[in-house]
């Protein structure tokens, strides 16, 4: 009898080795699945025919008084505000598909998502330049822009870049920092310091605080605020006019741009 049960404990041991080791097997694969169709998922790139299918656009942008801001408590569609969210608005209206806005703080986050598919396109008063050309792909222009140079008024006022003397600050990863580096080819003593924590109307502010002395900042978005903070004065232009534009991503078909 005791060897008999020991041959049974053994064959039990046995067959439940064999369920448990199909087990692991069946929960490896059913894993390694589960995290393809997640990655796929992710991953998708924008198109119209996805708009299309799920009835929605999702359509990346800044906070600011010219992207997106909220004017009420936030719960529905009529306490948002800002031109760039008015536009989208209107596009996705046109398609007869629901709005989504993704608004961020700062710029690389907002590439990133444009690039994993996690937006179908930008709406972010983004400056079409040769540099982001090569990265991204952009619809046709619905504005221009040059881009000013500020400083606090009562403060020396400076009228080209060689009269510089103080601190200079621009959002980093802004077509700011693509002009100035294009500047400083030739003027050598150009310097400035980028932030990733503050856009440019928060830098409007720490001029005015006299926290930096200058800040670059679109005409447009300084349009807007100087008639809340009219002792921004305007030093001088640091590029030619820029077109803006939606942006999307280098992989995203043609239908979204027509």
């Amino acid at each position: 009898k005791a060897i008999r049960a020991t041959i049974k404990v053994m064959m039990f041991l046995k067959f439940n080795s064999k369920i448990l080791s199909s087990a692991k097997k069946f929960i490896s694969i059913f894993l390694l699945i589960a995290l393809l169709f997640s990655c796929d998922e992710k991953n998708e790139q924008a198109s119209f025919s996805r708009i299309i299918e799920r009835g929605y656009v999702t359509v990346g942008t800044l906070y600011g008084s010219n992207s997106f801001y909220i004017k009420g408590s936030g719960v529905n569609v009529n306490d948002f505000a800002g031109f760039e969210f008015e536009l989208a608005q209107k596009y996705a209206q046109s398609l007869g598909v629901e709005l989504k806005i993704v608004p961020s703080y700062n710029l690389d986050e907002l590439f990133i998502k444009l690039n994993n598919g996690d937006v179908d396109f930008l709406a972010a008063g983004l400056s079409v330049t040769d540099k982001r050309l090569q990265r991204f792909r952009f619809a046709p222009s619905y504005q221009e822009t040059t881009q000013k140079l500020v400083f606090k008024q009562g403060q020396p006022w400076p009228r080209k870049l060689a009269e510089l003397t103080g601190k200079l600050m621009v959002t980093a990863d802004s077509s700011y920092v693509e002009n100035l580096e294009l500047l400083k080819q030739t003027n050598p003593q150009l310097s400035w310091q980028e932030s990733k924590d503050f856009d440019s109307e928060e830098l409007l502010l720490k001029v005015l605080s006299e926290e930096i002395d200058y800040t670059i900042i679109d005409s447009n978005i300084l349009a807007i605020n100087r008639r809340y903070y009219p002792e921004i004065s305007i030093g001088f232009s640091i590029n030619k006019s820029e077109p803006l534009a939606w942006m999307l991503s280098k992989t995203s078909d043609d239908a979204i741009l027509a």
